[in-house]
């Protein structure tokens, strides 16, 4: 089968042939009709991240149908169509046990990080951890749920927690901004977006968020305060993964005000006040994809059409290393996706 395969961190990823996935007995073949381009994907290019074995498969955000199935599998039969819940769990860890699979102590694998993924022909996934892609929506659109909605409905929902009423500041228009802009309006909330970009500013507009802000303004935290009757923003969240721009995200909030972070960085954070922190009693959560149920449910969501598609650009396999210069530039508007 056809593939791109990261052969070595720093350097493009290198397209040709490999041999399609021998299955386990609880394993299922997915032939792969489309899979989304993440800035995850870049940052395991580039050893931001830290590919769990050499060469690798990139790819998380993956839809196709079902190929084949192993000799114990029951749940899915050949034509199906799928997306992956990317973490293969242990069921077993305390995390796991308590509906956090999210962050599960022995993964048995992860897609496109550890285990081959989506930037080829097919893939290969365990029985349960494939999740039925409603008719309703495009191969295309239901890849980004496996990765950017799924992430951006936990970090709505679960993380942050946020109810009716609430104003909730995103921090970055790009796919993974403009999916929890959405999942944020469900919730009720107002939502100001804001990015570096005037290309992403206007592009999110379409999404209707209450307001657009720019993140290059000098007097960021003061616009958003203007904006809030001077109390601050019950929730900001952080997809740049920019020191600068959190501790921008940090000045906007009310007191007992959420910071969630979204984006990965080897950058240490700088400049927090820890002495700002207490009086305020502000929180900084980390927030990481879903668990699969979150999965289900973002898809339902999204199948209801009550979420519009971030897709922008699509590619070629061999257009690969091409979309990931242009991402890395920051010039890909909403979400790429790679057909097959």
């Amino acid at each position: 089968m056809k593939a791109a395969l990261l052969r070595f961190v720093g350097k493009p990823l290198e397209t040709g042939e490999v041999e399609v996935p021998e299955l386990k007995p609880d394993e299922v073949l997915v032939k792969v009709k489309a899979c989304g381009i993440c800035r995850t994907d870049l940052h395991l290019m580039e050893g931001v991240l830290k590919p769990g074995k050499l060469p690798l498969i990139l790819g998380h955000e993956a839809a196709g149908v079902v190929e084949e199935t192993g000799s114990n599998v029951e749940e899915w039969k050949k034509g199906d169509r799928v997306i992956p819940y990317r973490y293969f769990t242990c069921g077993k860890c305390p995390s796991c046990l308590a509906g956090n699979e999210e962050v599960c102590y022995a993964y048995r694998g992860q897609l496109g990080f550890n285990w081959d993924g989506g930037f080829a022909e097919y893939f290969k996934a365990p029985e349960k951890n494939l999740v039925k892609l409603p008719g309703e929506l495009s191969f295309q659109d239901g890849g980004t749920l496996a990765c950017a909605g799924q992430t951006a409905y936990h970090a709505v929902k679960r993380r942050a927690e946020v109810k009716i009423g609430q104003t909730v500041l995103i921090m970055g228009a790009g796919g993974l901004g403009l999916q929890v802009l959405q999942y944020a309006k469900l919730a009720g909330a107002t939502v100001l977006i804001a990015d570096r970009s005037e290309r992403k500013i206007e592009y999110a507009a379409k999404f209707n968020p209450d307001h657009l802000l720019n993140l290059n303004s000098t007097r960021f935290p003061e616009e958003v305060k203007l904006l809030t009757n001077d109390v601050g923003v019950d929730v900001a969240i952080d997809t740049t993964a920019s020191s600068a721009v959190i501790l921008k995200g940090l000045k906007s909030l009310r007191k007992l005000g959420k910071m969630l972070l979204l984006g990965a960085s080897d950058e240490p954070l700088k400049g927090i006040s820890s002495t700002q922190m207490l009086i305020n009693e502000y929180e900084i959560l980390g927030s990481r994809s879903s668990t699969k149920q979150e999965l289900m449910e973002a898809t339902a969501i999204a199948a209801s059409k009550k979420i519009k598609s971030i897709i922008t650009e699509t590619y070629q396999l061999g257009q690969i290393n091409e979309a990931m210069e242009k991402l890395k530039r920051g010039e890909i508007i909403g979400r790429a996706t790679l057909t097959f």
